[in-house]
Protein backbone atom coordinates (compact mmCIF):
# COMPACT_ATOMS: atom_id res chain seq x y z
CA UNK A 1 0.00 0.00 0.00
CA UNK A 2 3.00 2.34 0.93
CA UNK A 3 3.95 1.39 -2.97
CA UNK A 4 1.00 1.97 -4.31
CA UNK A 5 0.51 5.79 -2.16
CA UNK A 6 4.08 6.75 -3.65
CA UNK A 7 3.26 5.70 -7.26
CA UNK A 8 -0.02 7.43 -6.90
CA UNK A 9 1.59 10.60 -5.47
CA UNK A 10 4.80 10.12 -8.25
CA UNK A 11 2.48 10.16 -11.04
CA UNK A 12 0.05 13.25 -9.46
CA UNK A 13 3.49 15.39 -9.07
CA UNK A 14 4.48 14.41 -13.27
CA UNK A 15 0.93 15.46 -14.47
CA UNK A 16 1.24 18.74 -12.06
CA UNK A 17 4.55 19.72 -13.37
CA UNK A 18 3.70 19.00 -16.53
CA UNK A 19 0.60 21.49 -16.75
CA UNK A 20 2.97 24.15 -15.59
CA UNK A 21 4.92 23.46 -18.46
CA UNK A 22 2.20 23.46 -21.03
CA UNK A 23 1.63 27.28 -21.04
CA UNK A 24 0.80 29.38 -24.18
CA UNK A 25 0.57 33.40 -22.52
CA UNK A 26 0.33 32.73 -19.35
CA UNK A 27 -3.03 30.38 -19.79
CA UNK A 28 -2.32 26.89 -18.69
CA UNK A 29 -3.15 24.23 -20.81
CA UNK A 30 -5.46 21.12 -19.98
CA UNK A 31 -2.71 17.78 -19.77
CA UNK A 32 -5.96 15.80 -19.96
CA UNK A 33 -5.43 13.98 -22.83
CA UNK A 34 -4.98 10.21 -23.42
CA UNK A 35 -1.47 10.88 -25.30
CA UNK A 36 -0.58 12.57 -22.51
CA UNK A 37 -1.32 9.98 -20.04
CA UNK A 38 -0.02 7.39 -22.40
CA UNK A 39 3.54 9.11 -22.10
CA UNK A 40 3.26 9.00 -18.63
CA UNK A 41 2.22 5.68 -18.12
CA UNK A 42 5.35 4.61 -19.75
CA UNK A 43 7.57 7.00 -17.53
CA UNK A 44 5.85 4.93 -14.61
CA UNK A 45 5.42 2.23 -15.60
CA UNK A 46 2.21 1.92 -14.82
CA UNK A 47 -1.58 3.14 -16.00
CA UNK A 48 -2.77 5.86 -15.22
CA UNK A 49 -6.36 7.61 -15.33
CA UNK A 50 -7.89 11.20 -14.87
CA UNK A 51 -11.52 11.44 -13.09
CA UNK A 52 -13.21 14.95 -13.56
CA UNK A 53 -16.49 14.58 -11.14
CA UNK A 54 -18.12 11.68 -11.67
CA UNK A 55 -16.75 10.82 -15.28
CA UNK A 56 -13.58 9.75 -17.10
CA UNK A 57 -11.59 12.03 -18.92
CA UNK A 58 -8.48 10.59 -19.78
CA UNK A 59 -6.98 7.40 -19.71
CA UNK A 60 -3.34 5.29 -21.01
CA UNK A 61 -5.79 2.24 -21.08
CA UNK A 62 -8.78 3.87 -23.41
CA UNK A 63 -8.95 0.32 -25.48
CA UNK A 64 -10.19 -1.36 -22.42
CA UNK A 65 -12.64 1.12 -21.05
CA UNK A 66 -14.29 1.30 -24.71
CA UNK A 67 -14.43 -2.41 -24.82
CA UNK A 68 -16.87 -2.05 -21.57
CA UNK A 69 -14.57 -3.74 -19.08
CA UNK A 70 -14.26 -0.79 -16.98
CA UNK A 71 -17.27 1.47 -16.03
CA UNK A 72 -16.72 4.98 -16.82
CA UNK A 73 -17.91 6.62 -13.96
CA UNK A 74 -15.46 7.62 -10.92
CA UNK A 75 -15.20 4.77 -8.59
CA UNK A 76 -17.60 5.49 -5.51
CA UNK A 77 -14.67 4.79 -2.80
CA UNK A 78 -12.20 7.10 -4.59
CA UNK A 79 -14.86 9.84 -5.17
CA UNK A 80 -15.81 9.67 -1.21
CA UNK A 81 -12.43 9.30 -0.34
CA UNK A 82 -10.77 12.66 -2.34
CA UNK A 83 -13.49 14.55 -3.50
CA UNK A 84 -15.79 14.00 -0.48
CA UNK A 85 -13.21 13.50 2.73
CA UNK A 86 -10.45 15.88 0.75
CA UNK A 87 -7.66 12.95 1.68
CA UNK A 88 -4.63 13.91 0.05
CA UNK A 89 -4.20 10.12 -0.74
CA UNK A 90 -6.47 7.00 -0.87
CA UNK A 91 -5.37 3.38 -1.73
CA UNK A 92 -7.80 0.53 -1.79
CA UNK A 93 -8.77 -2.23 -3.72
CA UNK A 94 -10.68 -2.72 -6.84
CA UNK A 95 -12.00 -5.91 -8.97
CA UNK A 96 -13.03 -6.72 -12.74
CA UNK A 97 -15.10 -10.22 -12.37
CA UNK A 98 -12.52 -12.14 -10.07
CA UNK A 99 -9.69 -10.61 -10.42
CA UNK A 100 -8.38 -8.35 -7.73
CA UNK A 101 -5.77 -5.06 -7.78
CA UNK A 102 -4.64 -2.52 -5.89
CA UNK A 103 -6.18 1.03 -6.83
CA UNK A 104 -4.21 4.46 -5.60
CA UNK A 105 -5.48 8.62 -5.84
CA UNK A 106 -4.81 11.21 -5.49
CA UNK A 107 -6.23 15.09 -6.08
CA UNK A 108 -4.48 16.70 -8.84
CA UNK A 109 -5.26 20.15 -9.98
CA UNK A 110 -3.81 21.16 -13.61
CA UNK A 111 -5.31 23.37 -16.40
CA UNK A 112 -7.55 25.11 -13.66
CA UNK A 113 -9.53 22.33 -12.88
CA UNK A 114 -9.51 19.51 -9.74
CA UNK A 115 -9.56 16.33 -11.06
CA UNK A 116 -9.22 13.05 -9.16
CA UNK A 117 -6.02 10.82 -10.33
CA UNK A 118 -6.29 6.75 -10.28
CA UNK A 119 -3.46 4.05 -10.41
CA UNK A 120 -4.25 0.67 -10.91
CA UNK A 121 -1.91 -1.66 -9.53
CA UNK A 122 -1.43 -5.50 -9.47
CA UNK A 123 -1.25 -6.56 -6.06
CA UNK A 124 2.33 -8.35 -5.23
CA UNK A 125 0.61 -10.40 -2.43
CA UNK A 126 -1.58 -12.01 -5.06
CA UNK A 127 1.38 -11.91 -7.87
CA UNK A 128 3.66 -14.18 -4.70
CA UNK A 129 0.61 -16.26 -3.62
CA UNK A 130 -0.48 -16.78 -7.18
CA UNK A 131 3.31 -17.85 -7.84
CA UNK A 132 3.39 -20.07 -5.06
CA UNK A 133 0.02 -21.96 -6.25
CA UNK A 134 2.01 -22.18 -9.37
CA UNK A 135 4.99 -23.84 -7.74
CA UNK A 136 2.83 -26.14 -5.90
CA UNK A 137 0.74 -27.00 -8.61
CA UNK A 138 3.86 -27.83 -10.68
CA UNK A 139 5.56 -29.75 -7.83
CA UNK A 140 2.28 -31.63 -7.55
CA UNK A 141 1.93 -32.56 -10.71
CA UNK A 142 5.60 -33.39 -11.18
CA UNK A 143 5.08 -35.63 -8.09
CA UNK A 144 2.03 -37.53 -9.30
CA UNK A 145 3.89 -37.85 -12.84
CA UNK A 146 6.80 -38.89 -11.01
CA UNK A 147 4.76 -41.80 -9.13
CA UNK A 148 2.91 -43.01 -12.17
CA UNK A 149 5.69 -43.03 -14.11
CA UNK A 150 7.51 -45.24 -10.75
CA UNK A 151 4.25 -47.56 -10.62
CA UNK A 152 4.43 -48.51 -14.31
CA UNK A 153 8.47 -49.07 -14.16
CA UNK A 154 8.10 -50.71 -11.32
CA UNK A 155 4.75 -53.26 -13.08
CA UNK A 156 6.83 -53.33 -16.37
CA UNK A 157 10.48 -54.78 -14.43
CA UNK A 158 7.87 -57.25 -12.22
CA UNK A 159 6.49 -58.20 -15.26
CA UNK A 160 9.71 -58.64 -17.41
CA UNK A 161 11.38 -60.21 -14.45
CA UNK A 162 8.41 -62.42 -13.56
CA UNK A 163 8.07 -63.48 -17.17
CA UNK A 164 11.31 -64.78 -17.64
CA UNK A 165 11.23 -66.33 -14.26
CA UNK A 166 8.25 -68.43 -15.44
CA UNK A 167 10.26 -69.77 -18.53
CA UNK A 168 12.73 -70.44 -16.46
CA UNK A 169 10.69 -72.51 -14.23
CA UNK A 170 8.91 -74.47 -17.20
CA UNK A 171 12.80 -74.98 -18.41
CA UNK A 172 13.95 -76.28 -15.56
CA UNK A 173 10.68 -78.79 -15.51
CA UNK A 174 12.01 -79.35 -18.89
CA UNK A 175 15.55 -80.25 -17.95
CA UNK A 176 14.07 -82.45 -14.82
CA UNK A 177 12.11 -84.33 -17.68
CA UNK A 178 15.00 -84.83 -19.60
CA UNK A 179 14.30 -81.98 -22.46
CA UNK A 180 17.29 -79.89 -23.16
CA UNK A 181 16.71 -78.64 -26.45
CA UNK A 182 17.23 -74.50 -25.79
CA UNK A 183 15.19 -74.78 -22.31
CA UNK A 184 15.93 -70.75 -22.25
CA UNK A 185 15.67 -68.45 -25.89
CA UNK A 186 18.70 -66.35 -26.24
CA UNK A 187 17.15 -63.62 -28.30
CA UNK A 188 14.66 -63.01 -24.99
CA UNK A 189 16.89 -62.73 -22.98
CA UNK A 190 18.53 -60.21 -24.99
CA UNK A 191 15.34 -58.27 -25.14
CA UNK A 192 14.90 -58.21 -22.02
CA UNK A 193 18.20 -56.57 -21.12
CA UNK A 194 17.82 -54.05 -23.50
CA UNK A 195 13.80 -53.22 -22.12
CA UNK A 196 15.46 -52.73 -18.78
CA UNK A 197 17.95 -50.31 -19.61
CA UNK A 198 15.13 -47.97 -21.14
CA UNK A 199 13.62 -47.85 -18.58
CA UNK A 200 16.02 -47.08 -15.98
CA UNK A 201 15.36 -43.14 -16.47
CA UNK A 202 15.96 -41.17 -13.53
CA UNK A 203 12.54 -39.17 -13.35
CA UNK A 204 13.82 -36.89 -10.56
CA UNK A 205 16.52 -35.35 -12.28
CA UNK A 206 14.38 -33.78 -15.00
CA UNK A 207 11.80 -32.76 -11.63
CA UNK A 208 15.15 -31.34 -10.08
CA UNK A 209 16.11 -29.32 -13.28
CA UNK A 210 13.14 -28.34 -13.82
CA UNK A 211 12.75 -26.97 -10.07
CA UNK A 212 16.32 -25.45 -9.75
CA UNK A 213 15.05 -23.63 -13.17
CA UNK A 214 11.74 -22.29 -11.36
CA UNK A 215 13.62 -21.67 -8.19
CA UNK A 216 16.60 -19.83 -9.99
CA UNK A 217 13.89 -17.29 -12.16
CA UNK A 218 11.97 -16.67 -9.02
CA UNK A 219 15.15 -15.24 -7.66
CA UNK A 220 16.26 -13.09 -10.80
CA UNK A 221 12.25 -12.00 -10.80
CA UNK A 222 13.03 -11.07 -6.94
CA UNK A 223 16.02 -9.30 -7.42
CA UNK A 224 14.65 -7.37 -10.34
CA UNK A 225 11.74 -6.36 -8.27
CA UNK A 226 13.74 -5.05 -5.13
CA UNK A 227 16.14 -2.76 -7.93
CA UNK A 228 12.90 -1.16 -9.35
CA UNK A 229 11.85 -0.41 -5.76
CA UNK A 230 15.32 0.97 -5.19
CA UNK A 231 15.50 2.86 -8.30
CA UNK A 232 11.79 4.33 -7.73
CA UNK A 233 12.47 5.47 -3.87
CA UNK A 234 16.03 7.27 -5.05
CA UNK A 235 14.36 8.86 -8.20
CA UNK A 236 11.77 10.33 -5.11
CA UNK A 237 13.97 11.36 -2.78
CA UNK A 238 16.11 13.12 -5.19
CA UNK A 239 13.01 15.64 -6.04
CA UNK A 240 12.27 15.77 -2.82
CA UNK A 241 15.88 16.73 -1.77
CA UNK A 242 15.94 19.31 -5.04
CA UNK A 243 12.83 20.79 -4.02
CA UNK A 244 13.59 21.66 -0.14
CA UNK A 245 17.29 22.84 -1.14
CA UNK A 246 16.17 25.10 -3.73
CA UNK A 247 13.71 27.38 -1.52
CA UNK A 248 16.34 28.60 1.15
CA UNK A 249 18.83 29.43 -1.89
CA UNK A 250 17.16 32.41 -3.14
CA UNK A 251 16.43 34.28 0.04
CA UNK A 252 19.92 33.78 1.45
CA UNK A 253 22.05 34.75 -1.71
CA UNK A 254 19.56 37.98 -2.18
CA UNK A 255 20.32 38.53 1.77
CA UNK A 256 23.95 38.14 1.06
CA UNK A 257 24.35 40.19 -2.10
CA UNK A 258 22.13 42.93 -0.38
CA UNK A 259 24.38 42.97 2.62
CA UNK A 260 27.42 43.54 0.74
CA UNK A 261 25.74 46.54 -1.52
CA UNK A 262 24.58 48.54 2.00
CA UNK A 263 28.10 47.82 3.25
CA UNK A 264 29.86 49.55 -0.17
CA UNK A 265 27.40 52.00 0.35
CA UNK A 266 28.26 52.86 4.08
CA UNK A 267 32.16 53.18 3.15
CA UNK A 268 32.71 49.17 3.66
CA UNK A 269 33.76 50.07 7.62
CA UNK A 270 33.95 46.11 8.13
CA UNK A 271 36.38 44.85 5.32
CA UNK A 272 37.82 42.34 4.62
CA UNK A 273 36.18 40.49 7.24
CA UNK A 274 32.45 41.02 6.10
CA UNK A 275 33.94 40.94 2.75
CA UNK A 276 34.79 37.11 3.12
CA UNK A 277 32.55 35.91 5.30
CA UNK A 278 29.56 37.14 2.25
CA UNK A 279 32.02 35.64 -0.16
CA UNK A 280 31.74 32.50 1.68
CA UNK A 281 28.18 32.44 2.22
CA UNK A 282 27.91 32.90 -1.75
CA UNK A 283 30.43 30.28 -2.45
CA UNK A 284 28.59 27.70 -0.28
CA UNK A 285 24.97 29.01 -2.33
CA UNK A 286 26.07 28.27 -5.18
CA UNK A 287 27.53 24.63 -4.18
CA UNK A 288 24.42 24.04 -2.99
CA UNK A 289 22.48 24.68 -5.81
CA UNK A 290 24.69 23.02 -7.91
CA UNK A 291 23.88 20.09 -5.65
CA UNK A 292 20.17 20.39 -6.37
CA UNK A 293 20.41 20.99 -10.24
CA UNK A 294 22.20 17.04 -9.82
CA UNK A 295 19.24 16.04 -8.13
CA UNK A 296 17.17 17.45 -10.06
CA UNK A 297 18.53 16.07 -12.80
CA UNK A 298 18.71 12.72 -12.27
CA UNK A 299 15.03 12.69 -11.13
CA UNK A 300 13.70 13.94 -14.29
CA UNK A 301 13.70 11.20 -16.06
CA UNK A 302 14.89 12.95 -19.71
CA UNK A 303 13.89 12.03 -22.62
CA UNK A 304 16.57 12.21 -25.73
CA UNK A 305 16.36 14.18 -28.53
CA UNK A 306 18.27 13.74 -30.96
CA UNK A 307 20.08 15.62 -33.60
CA UNK A 308 23.05 16.08 -36.40
CA UNK A 309 25.96 17.00 -33.73
CA UNK A 310 29.28 17.22 -34.62
CA UNK A 311 31.47 15.15 -31.48
CA UNK A 312 34.39 16.98 -32.11
CA UNK A 313 33.16 20.34 -31.71
CA UNK A 314 30.87 19.23 -28.92
CA UNK A 315 34.47 18.13 -26.92
CA UNK A 316 36.19 21.58 -27.92
CA UNK A 317 32.99 23.48 -26.39
CA UNK A 318 33.55 21.33 -23.13
CA UNK A 319 37.07 21.87 -23.07
CA UNK A 320 37.59 25.46 -23.76
CA UNK A 321 36.31 26.82 -20.01
CA UNK A 322 38.69 24.41 -18.44
CA UNK A 323 41.68 25.48 -20.49
CA UNK A 324 42.68 28.77 -18.40
CA UNK A 325 42.35 27.26 -15.28
CA UNK A 326 44.54 23.84 -16.21
CA UNK A 327 47.51 25.78 -17.27
CA UNK A 328 50.37 24.87 -15.89
CA UNK A 329 48.76 22.07 -13.30
CA UNK A 330 47.15 19.90 -15.54
CA UNK A 331 48.07 18.93 -19.06
CA UNK A 332 45.40 18.76 -21.58
CA UNK A 333 45.98 16.16 -24.21
CA UNK A 334 42.99 16.15 -26.56
CA UNK A 335 43.66 13.98 -30.36
CA UNK A 336 39.73 13.73 -32.56
CA UNK A 337 40.60 11.82 -35.70
CA UNK A 338 39.88 13.92 -39.19
CA UNK A 339 36.67 13.68 -41.34
CA UNK A 340 34.71 12.14 -38.46
CA UNK A 341 31.26 12.01 -39.08
CA UNK A 342 28.36 13.44 -37.37
CA UNK A 343 26.16 11.32 -34.85
CA UNK A 344 22.81 11.80 -33.85
CA UNK A 345 22.72 12.95 -30.60
CA UNK A 346 21.02 15.08 -27.76
CA UNK A 347 23.90 17.23 -27.60
CA UNK A 348 21.92 18.81 -23.90
CA UNK A 349 22.19 14.75 -22.25
CA UNK A 350 25.94 14.22 -24.13
CA UNK A 351 27.25 17.72 -23.08
CA UNK A 352 26.12 16.83 -19.29
CA UNK A 353 27.92 13.33 -19.53
CA UNK A 354 31.14 14.55 -20.58
CA UNK A 355 31.08 17.21 -17.94
CA UNK A 356 30.82 15.39 -15.49
CA UNK A 357 33.34 12.31 -16.39
CA UNK A 358 35.53 15.40 -16.65
CA UNK A 359 35.26 16.71 -12.83
CA UNK A 360 35.54 13.16 -11.43
CA UNK A 361 38.91 13.13 -13.58
CA UNK A 362 39.71 16.80 -12.55
CA UNK A 363 38.72 15.83 -8.81
CA UNK A 364 41.29 12.66 -8.98
CA UNK A 365 44.22 14.69 -10.16
CA UNK A 366 44.61 17.47 -7.30
CA UNK A 367 48.50 17.32 -7.15
CA UNK A 368 48.25 17.65 -11.46
CA UNK A 369 48.63 15.05 -13.99
CA UNK A 370 47.51 14.57 -17.63
CA UNK A 371 44.15 14.44 -18.91
CA UNK A 372 43.63 12.93 -22.47
CA UNK A 373 40.63 12.79 -24.75
CA UNK A 374 40.29 10.71 -27.69
CA UNK A 375 37.75 10.50 -30.53
CA UNK A 376 37.92 8.07 -32.93
CA UNK A 377 36.11 5.51 -35.55
CA UNK A 378 35.44 1.95 -34.52
CA UNK A 379 34.02 -0.28 -36.87
CA UNK A 380 30.53 1.07 -37.14
CA UNK A 381 30.83 3.02 -33.81
CA UNK A 382 32.52 5.92 -32.46
CA UNK A 383 34.39 6.04 -29.35
CA UNK A 384 35.28 8.67 -27.11
CA UNK A 385 37.95 7.10 -24.86
CA UNK A 386 38.74 10.03 -21.48
CA UNK A 387 41.57 9.13 -19.50
CA UNK A 388 43.70 10.68 -16.49
CA UNK A 389 46.63 9.59 -14.65
CA UNK A 390 44.96 10.50 -11.05
CA UNK A 391 44.85 8.15 -7.82
CA UNK A 392 42.61 5.70 -9.64
CA UNK A 393 40.21 3.48 -7.93
CA UNK A 394 40.06 0.61 -5.75
CA UNK A 395 37.96 -2.85 -7.17
CA UNK A 396 35.12 -2.62 -4.68
CA UNK A 397 34.54 0.97 -5.63
CA UNK A 398 35.04 0.57 -9.33
CA UNK A 399 31.93 -2.25 -8.92
CA UNK A 400 30.02 0.38 -7.81
CA UNK A 401 31.19 3.33 -10.13
CA UNK A 402 27.58 3.40 -11.31
CA UNK A 403 25.26 3.15 -8.62
CA UNK A 404 23.37 6.57 -7.23
CA UNK A 405 24.48 8.38 -4.21
CA UNK A 406 27.83 6.76 -4.04
CA UNK A 407 30.59 9.07 -4.06
CA UNK A 408 34.49 8.87 -3.15
CA UNK A 409 34.15 12.87 -2.67
CA UNK A 410 33.54 14.52 0.76
CA UNK A 411 30.87 17.38 -1.42
CA UNK A 412 29.95 15.08 -4.58
CA UNK A 413 26.31 13.75 -4.48
CA UNK A 414 27.46 10.38 -6.13
CA UNK A 415 24.68 11.15 -8.80
CA UNK A 416 27.59 12.18 -12.17
CA UNK A 417 28.12 8.92 -13.03
CA UNK A 418 24.90 7.56 -13.19
CA UNK A 419 23.52 10.83 -14.48
CA UNK A 420 26.32 10.07 -16.74
CA UNK A 421 25.47 6.62 -17.64
CA UNK A 422 21.83 7.14 -18.03
CA UNK A 423 22.31 10.18 -20.82
CA UNK A 424 24.90 7.71 -23.03
CA UNK A 425 21.96 5.10 -22.62
CA UNK A 426 19.39 7.47 -23.79
CA UNK A 427 21.45 8.15 -26.96
CA UNK A 428 22.04 4.21 -27.68
CA UNK A 429 25.56 3.86 -26.37
CA UNK A 430 27.52 2.31 -23.79
CA UNK A 431 29.71 3.19 -21.26
CA UNK A 432 32.78 1.31 -19.63
CA UNK A 433 34.95 2.82 -16.72
CA UNK A 434 38.42 0.43 -15.80
CA UNK A 435 40.66 1.72 -13.48
CA UNK A 436 43.94 0.67 -11.16
CA UNK A 437 45.11 2.44 -8.01
CA UNK A 438 47.72 4.82 -8.34
CA UNK A 439 47.62 4.43 -12.71
CA UNK A 440 44.77 6.39 -13.19
CA UNK A 441 40.50 5.82 -14.43
CA UNK A 442 39.99 5.44 -18.40
CA UNK A 443 36.33 6.06 -19.18
CA UNK A 444 35.30 4.95 -22.95
CA UNK A 445 31.99 5.92 -24.30
CA UNK A 446 30.83 3.97 -27.43
CA UNK A 447 27.89 5.80 -29.17
CA UNK A 448 26.59 4.20 -32.89
CA UNK A 449 27.04 5.83 -35.97
CA UNK A 450 23.73 6.90 -38.13
CA UNK A 451 22.61 3.92 -39.97
CA UNK A 452 23.25 5.56 -43.54
CA UNK A 453 26.64 6.17 -42.31
CA UNK A 454 27.24 2.29 -41.11
CA UNK A 455 26.22 1.32 -44.75
CA UNK A 456 28.76 4.08 -46.55
CA UNK A 457 31.81 2.64 -44.27
CA UNK A 458 30.77 -0.77 -45.41
CA UNK A 459 30.75 -0.17 -49.00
Amino acid sequence: EAGAARTAAVAQSVIEESAVLQSVDGQLITPFTDDALVWISQVLGQDVNIFDGPRLVATSERDIYASGLLPTRTPDMVYRAIALEQLPSFVGQDAIGALRYQLAAAPIRAGGRDAILTVPLASRQQEIESQIDELNRRVSGSALFVAAVVGFIGWAIARSIADPVKRLTRATSRVARYEYQAPVSARRAELLKKRVADLSADELEVLEADFNKMAVELDAQRRQLERTHRLEAWTEMARQVAHEIKNPLTPVQLSAEHLLRVHSDRGSPLSPVLQGCVDSILKQVRILRQIASEFSSYASSPVADPEPTSLADLIDDIIAPYRPGLEGRIELSVDVAPDLPSLRLDRRLIQRALTNIIENALHAMPDGGTLSIRLLLHADQMRLVVADTGVGLEADVLARIFEPYFSTKVTGTGLGMAIAKRNVELNGGTIEVTSEPGEGTTVTLTLPLPAETSEIGSD
